[in-house]
């Protein structure tokens, strides 16, 4: 049905736009100047066509801003003028300077409505608009700043202060004046005051636009934005969503005030959207039960609202008191963690001549280790969890041979190791939905209209395990619940899941490093094992907004179905988990190369492992380079590696020293 309405509306477009022409033309006939009507024609037709398209790919979402839309618009009413005067200029019996006429008309109008300065969005010259954006800097010696101070003096002006939280985390002040093209003096004024206090440069409206163009979020199908209330501070709000909000969800406040006659009034703002519905369903959850101060709106009504600053509704009067609240400046609003680059000390790094103990970036996504059996692949990634656990951050190890640490369990005890248990300070809603997007045996089994309250409802058991949850719904016999008995039967029966969960010993309690013994079963159950401990590893990473959360998965293509690499290693990043995967396969995980930000390549034997490493870091076979790398990873020592990183696309040798 859209596509049908798109094609009569472009339809109707191009009939009428014939129409226009047409009718433009008619004028010049009359008058005997045919040839200098259509040329004062051609612009006014030209900016026309323009205007319908433009409306037209707004009017369906397709990336176009307010901003671009009434430039268009002024130039058509700029063309109108110079149709219009040029016209006048022939039935004055000037034919020969209709042109310059109808030019010097539409310049005129141009100025007179401040084409330039309102709409062209000239940078670096806020005195000449009546809005500008001034960024808060990440990084300040300040610690917080009073709405007042960055409220503006006179009546009829509009101020706000924005967050965005996402990959593209940042904040900004909004200063405006309502109904005027040209700030006025002490408008200007204040404006340079509140750019020397952040230290930051104030750019006009619109310059800033790519955590700003909030449109993205209604391109993701979101329904709802929210209102709250704002005569709670803004410290306060802030502190309450940051709570809830968790990797993954790109989130947008708006915490607007004005003052005219009436007083101060005031606005709160919040709009968010994920490209995974399953983490956004549990944002959305918590948001509505953890932050009782707020309603909901139209989502679609929260953009507009946050889009025009101007627009008043939803204001509320909150007087003289709301000009003593706090802006928390000079805090990162980044989703930053404590590591960045790695540094293994039993390592030698060589970059062309220069050879140096081995550090690299590792500030997000995941990496892979791939080559040969006892190529010395285990030996780095030891000395990698030893140097993560060394800058605090939480490593789990998936090991299948006991290969990294003992676990210290007391097996044979009730005491286990149990992955549908959350972990501390993950509530039972949160876990359920790690476990449907991290394991397709569970999302399969629990296939019901509301999945996710479903498998919260195992986790809250006492002693949350398949055959446990059975016995709770043995009473149950509706038709889903009957359904729902007989998956979950049978993924018991078939994996020995509950038996293999039993036999895994708890870590040790001193050390910093959580080691998981996965034992080998057949491969369904081994699958499936690892599968609920990722999802454990991506529930304890929400938990853990500011420290980094890495899982190394020894034996990746044994315990895994690197069928669904690239789904699982997308999802992992946007819980905030990274993953660190050992493998002796490499042609299986060539779709997944660019999920991966570190690619670690070992001796290989054969032909075809060396040529899919090469594809992996992104490499043709005919050019020099990917010749070189197939060559170097054929002929590399036990325990040397070459290490590429895709940010910077750079490789670099490794060597291990000896002990």
């Amino acid at each position: 049905m859209n596509l049908v309405r798109l094609l009569l509306s472009l339809g109707a477009a191009l009939a009428g736009i014939m129409l226009l022409w047409r009718i433009l033309q008619v004028p010049g006939e009359i008058l005997r100047y045919p040839s200098e009507t259509r040329y004062l024609a051609s612009p006014l037709e030209i900016t026309a066509i323009a205007n319908i398209a433009l409306w037209g790919l707004r009017r369906y979402r397709l990336g176009i801003g307010e901003g671009r839309l009434k430039i268009v618009s002024s130039a058509l009413k700029a063309s109108v003028v110079f149709y219009t005067v040029g016209l006048l200029a022939i039935l004055a019996g000037y034919a020969g300077l209709c042109s310059l006429a109808g030019f010097l008309a539409a310049a005129l109008f141009s100025l007179k409505g401040n084409l330039a300065t309102n709409y062209l969005n000239l940078p670096r010259i806020p005195r000449l608009s009546s809005a500008v954006t001034i960024p808060v800097p990440s990084v300040s010696g300040l610690r917080e700043l009073p709405v007042g101070l960055c409220t503006p003096p006179e009546g009829g002006t509009v101020a706000s202060y924005n967050v965005h939280l996402g990959r593209e985390a940042r904040a900004w002040i909004d200063l405006s004046r309502k109904g005027s093209h040209l700030g006025s003096k002490s408008f200007n004024l204040h404006v340079d005051k509140v750019r020397q206090i952040l230290g930051s440069e104030a750019h006009s409206v619109g310059d800033i636009r790519s955590p700003r163009d909030i449109e993205k979020h209604l391109s993701k199908g979101i329904s709802r934005g929210y209102l709250l209330d704002p005569s709670k501070g803004i410290v306060e709000s802030l502190e309450a969503l940051e709570k809830v909000w968790r990797r993954g969800v790109e989130t947008s406040l708006q915490f607007l005030w004005t003052r005219d006659k009436g007083g101060v009034s005031a606005r709160h703002l919040v709009v968010a959207s994920s490209n995974d519905l399953q983490a956004f369903s549990r944002f959305e959850a918590d948001l509505i039960r953890r932050v009782p101060f707020m309603s909901s709106l139209e989502a679609t009504l929260v953009v507009d609202l946050m889009s025009d600053v101007r627009r008043e509704a939803f204001l509320k009067p909150v007087g003289e008191g709301y000009l003593k609240y706090l802006l928390p400046i000079g805090i990162s609003y980044e989703p930053t963690y404590l590591l960045d680059t790695v540094t293994l000390r039993d390592y030698r790094g060589k970059r062309g001549r220069e050879e140096d103990t081995l550090a690299f970036q590792f500030p997000e996504g995941h990496i892979l280790l791939i080559g040969d059996k006892s190529s010395g692949k285990t030996r780095f990634a030891q000395s990698l969890v030893s140097a993560l656990a060394g800058m605090k951050a939480v490593v789990i190890v998936l090991d299948p041979h006991g290969e990294y640490h003992r676990a210290q369990g007391r097996i044979g005890d009730k005491s286990f190791l149990n992955p549908f248990r959350p972990p501390l300070d993950v509530d039972a809603l949160t876990h359920s939905g790690s476990l449907l997007v991290f394991s397709r045996n569970i999302s399969s089994a629990f296939s019901v209209e509301e999945p996710q309250e479903e498998v919260a409802k195992m986790i809250r058991l006492k002693e949350p395990l398949l055959m446990n949850y059975l016995a709770d719904i043995a009473g149950k016999v509706d038709r889903e619940t009957a359904r729902v008995r007989d998956a979950v039967t049978k993924l018991a029966e078939e994996t020995g899941i509950d038996e293999a969960i039993r036999g895994i010993a708890l870590p040790d309690p001193t050390r910093n490093v959580i080691t998981v013994e996965v034992p080998i079963h057949r491969k369904l159950t081994t699958t499936f094992l690892t599968e609920l401990f990722i999802a454990w590893a991506a529930s304890l990473a929400t938990s853990k907004q500011t420290v980094r959360v890495v899982m190394i998965i020894e034996d990746a293509d044994e315990v895994l179905d690197l069928g669904g690499t690239s789904e699982m290693l997308g999802y992992a990043e946007d819980y905030g988990l990274s993953l660190v995967l050992i493998s002796k396969s490499c042609t299986s995980l060539v779709s997944s190369g660019q999920c991966f930000s570190i690619i670690v390549g070992f001796r290989m034997s054969r032909k075809e492992d060396a040529g899919a490493f090469r594809k992996l870091v992104g490499l043709g076979g005919s050019e020099p380079e990917g010749l070189q790398i197939e060559a170097t990873v054929s002929g590399l020592h036990s325990g040397d590696s070459i290490i590429f990183s895709r940010s910077n696309f750079d490789f670099m040798l490794a060597r291990a020293q000896e002990a």
